[in-house]
């Protein structure tokens, strides 16, 4: 969504000017979703997974915590963010009623992000790593973590998912389509995005293609290799020898990192109250000025070990999740490469919260928890109906 409004942005000056335009009109969109289901005479199966309850748990905590943070922007931002988290994580995951329906988000985001990537890539002005978007004699700039982040999502359904059209041309499509997107991430510079794309990609690779023989495990080694090639294609023909993508500048930067987060739970294990319900959500403000790019840190300073735990739990119930996916998809290769897809997103946003964004403005990791959680019943529902079948 802020890759498009980015886009737009750069392209149509209306949308500059009416920055709300895109944030509205998605959720508007999202709106009708829910309205045709609701007054849909067809009964509609609503799946909500227990992971649900933990993340509005989480996020309720956050919130409540703000009563005796330290920081007096918590409320502007909690303001800000709060339709977001109302429509990425409530509403949104309601409109997912049937298996079929993530080929369905899987089909759309290839037709629609994939000429975005393209236009991104090629037709808008870049300074450096970000997008240039222009408004009279007046220049802004996009957000490069989120192009970054698009060319990721796109990354993943490419490698893994079968569109119904171009079924043959598209295994020598995939790789060209995969070209392009690590060509957009390296020219955000969005190091985080590369790292877990790549390792989101190696994570679920195996899951898709198994090594059934000698000739097979030579097509996946050739591949794999391919992958590799094409990364490193990507950062040479891309990176536009960018100062981040030296040595000196990711060690710079992520020692910078680390020691925000260090600054942050010292002051957390400061007293008994902040270490259990933590120093309160936001307090990083008014402690290093920002939030410390890393979730989990800023998770167990700011909402304590009861913040902490509800979060840890989301994790543990998705790992659950994909534990019981992967034995109920054994035979089925379609399931199997939804379920890569979704965990491999599911894990790329993981990694992105260690090295940037807040609780808040990392929703795409929860929202996922929360897909994931409704495939694993979609598939054991329709295990079920199978078994009954048999019978």
């Amino acid at each position: 969504m802020f890759s498009l409004e980015q886009w737009g942005q750069s392209s149509w000056a209306f949308l500059l000017q009416h920055s709300t335009f895109t944030n509205i009109a998605v959720g508007i969109i999202v709106g009708i979703g829910l309205v045709r289901w609701i007054l849909s005479r067809q009964r509609v199966f609503i799946a909500i997974p227990k992971v649900t309850w933990l993340v509005l748990a989480l996020f309720l905590f956050a919130y409540l915590s703000t009563l005796w943070g330290l920081s007096d922007k918590a409320p502007g931002l909690w303001k800000h963010q709060i339709p977001y988290i109302a429509v990425i994580i409530v509403f949104a995951p309601l409109l997912v009623t049937q298996v079929k329906d993530y080929e369905v988000i899987f089909n759309a985001l290839l037709v629609f992000a994939l000429p975005l990537v393209i236009f991104l890539l090629f037709f808008v002005t870049w300074d450096n790593r970000r997008i240039v978007i222009q408004s009279g004699t007046q220049e802004f700039f996009g957000n490069p973590l989120e192009i970054g982040t698009l060319g990721a999502v796109v990354l993943l359904i490419a490698m893994f998912h079968n569109p119904p059209i171009l079924k043959f041309a598209w295994s020598a499509a995939r790789w060209f389509v995969t070209a392009l997107c690590l060509g957009l991430i390296v020219a955000s510079g969005s190091r985080g995005q590369l790292l877990g794309g790549m390792a989101a990609v190696i994570l679920v690779w195996p899951l898709v293609h198994r090594i059934k023989s000698v000739g097979r495990f030579i097509s996946l080694a050739i591949s794999l290799l391919l992958f590799i090639l094409l990364v490193g294609w990507g950062i040479e023909e891309f990176s536009q020898k960018n100062i981040r993508w030296s040595e000196d500048r990711i060690s710079q930067d992520i020692s910078g990192r680390f020691d925000s987060s260090v600054i942050m739970l010292e002051r957390w294990a400061e007293t008994p109250w902040s270490m259990l319900f933590g120093l309160g959500n936001s307090s990083s403000f008014a402690i290093i000025g920002i939030y410390p790019h890393n979730v989990p840190a800023e998770v167990l300073s700011e909402e304590g070990i009861i913040g902490f735990l509800l979060y840890a739990s989301v994790i543990a119930l998705t790992i659950r999740s994909a534990v019981r996916i992967l034995r109920l998809t054994t035979e089925n290769l379609v399931g199997r490469r939804t379920f890569a897809i979704l965990l491999g997103y599911c894990f790329f946003t993981l990694v992105v919260s260690l090295k940037q964004g807040s609780l808040i403005s990392n929703l795409n990791f929860f929202m996922t928890t929360i897909l994931l959680g409704q495939y694993e019943i979609f598939v054991r529902k329709s295990d079920l109906l199978l078994s009954r079948k048999k019978i």
